[in-house]
């Protein structure tokens, strides 16, 4: 304790910190001569029993050794279980020791799923300053009584639950989550988040820097910089929402998967606010229109702010959103939607009349008469402007493209690859007018048409000719 600034001996006492013995019965032998039924020491997991064949002798051995005892509290301060802090620097070497932390087995007082450690101590200041922090550890806790964070609790041994969010909202409904900085912590973060959402409250969540704990952090800025953390810490969802952007990358793929990976959260809310303030977060983290984001959080689930009903549902069964063919057409559009740089090089080689699948050329015809409109092609444009795109498939097929996983990140490769889909949808027409052009000649040669056939040979002599440069 001393070594970790928990100097005053009155503080030890104010949190009734105590200690277990390097011994293997000093608690049992403690109990025995109080005359306290063993059986229920056994039940509250104080001690346990030894087995003749393991030890080759009967009685019972004590739970906690060589420890830190730190006991645990309702709300009414009453004591219903122990947490243990192995002492480094030798003891038993056994299953017990080996743990960090142990935690009093759950009994008929005690249930870790629903207890939070320094709750009593802590419950004046929650009710004063109508808010909680909930750190990850018992040092933590004390840490933060140490440096004048008083409204302050943690979870005993296990993630947070709902019974801890029931029990905790019973008294503020404001909750601050401290993690670690480093890849465990924002693991933790994302995990706690449906939890939140499920029992409606909107906690915010301060990430300290790596390799920091609440416990490190005041010990080295004090417990006034910890405390300045709080007013500008981000939403727990914020928070989930910039990790996962900044974890999945800033390339299209990346944002598909983002949103990929945020949908199911987005699900959770019931609120409008939320989801709208949330949705535009995404948003602007992903460098898209939140439109288009809105649309994407759609795609294999709800509408963001909409429940869908009995006879949507169905509808979206018989037909898939995401029913997008695979071919040189819809490849051509995924391109232009992902990358509307290219849409001056495409416009100049192509017209959509010589799309040939009705539904693609649907909206390659919006897609120039935007650029047409605008200089530039806007896939908010495109879902937002009535008359261009009305029809909802379509404006489905717009959002799957646009956040598709993405294959264009190359810059230096775009105009290649510009080139290459502009030839391959119109291949199809070339190979058809090729048909067209042999039976014409076939005709006119039976005719005796020497004009005509040297005219349709030249055609087809030309058109070869451009398949043969552009090798398509």
């Amino acid at each position: 304790l001393i070594s970790r600034g928990f100097t005053e001996k009155s503080f030890w006492t104010q949190h009734f910190l105590g200690s277990a013995e390097d011994q293997w019965d000093g608690l049992t032998r403690f109990l025995q001569e109080r005359k306290v039924p063993m059986e229920l020491a056994v039940e509250l997991g104080l001690i346990r029993p030894r087995t003749a064949a393991r030890s080759g002798t009967e009685g019972h051995y004590d739970f906690f050794r060589r420890r830190l005892i730190l006991p645990i509290r309702n709300q009414r301060g009453e004591v219903i279980g122990f947490g243990g802090r192995a002492i480094p620097g030798g003891g038993a070497s056994d299953e017990a020791t080996a743990a960090k932390y142990l935690n009093s087995a759950d009994s008929v007082i005690y249930q870790k799923g629903r207890t939070v450690y320094g709750l009593s101590a802590a419950l004046p200041a929650i009710r004063s300053e109508d808010r909680v922090v909930i750190v990850e550890g018992f040092l933590d806790v004390l840490a933060c009584y140490q440096g004048g964070v008083a409204p302050v609790v943690a979870p005993l041994g296990t993630a947070l639950t709902p019974g801890h969010l029931q029990l905790l909202k019973r008294f503020t409904r404001n909750m601050w989550l401290v993690f670690d900085g480093d890849a465990a912590g924002r693991m933790a973060a994302r995990r706690s988040l449906p939890l939140f959402l499920a029992e409606g409250i909107v906690a915010r969540v301060v990430m300290l820097p790596h390799s920091e704990d609440p416990d490190s952090f005041i010990r080295a800025h004090g417990g006034a910089a910890f405390l300045e953390l709080l007013p500008t810490a981000p939403t727990l969802f914020e928070s989930v929402i910039d990790t996962t952007v900044a974890e999945c990358g800033a390339d299209t793929a990346g944002k598909a998967r983002a949103v990929d990976q945020l949908r199911p959260l987005f699900n959770h809310l019931t609120d409008h606010v939320e989801e709208a303030m949330y949705c535009r977060r995404l948003a602007q983290r992903i460098a898209l229109e939140e439109s288009v984001v809105r649309r994407a959080l759609k795609q294999r689930g709800r509408a963001v702010g909409i429940r869908p009903t009995a006879e949507e549902s169905a509808a979206r069964s018989e037909r898939p959103m995401l029913d997008v063919p695979r071919t040189a057409e819809w490849s051509l559009i995924e391109f232009l939607l992902q990358v509307p740089s290219a849409m001056a090089l495409v416009s100049n080689q192509l017209h959509p009349e010589e799309f040939t699948h009705q539904d693609a050329r649907a909206i390659a015809e919006a897609c120039w008469c935007c650029y047409e409109a605008d200089g530039d092609l806007s896939v908010a444009a495109l879902i937002e402007s009535p008359g261009i795109v009305d029809d909802k498939t379509a404006i489905d097929r717009i959002t799957a493209l646009a956040l598709a996983e993405g294959k264009y990140e190359d810059q230096e490769a775009w105009p290649r690859v510009a080139e290459e889909l502009v030839a391959a949808v119109r291949r199809p027409r070339k190979v058809g007018r090729l048909r067209e052009l042999n039976a014409a000649i076939a005709s006119a040669e039976q005719g005796g048409q020497a004009e005509a056939v040297r005219h349709l040979i030249l055609e087809k002599q030309q058109l070869l000719l451009t398949q043969s440069q552009t090798g398509k």
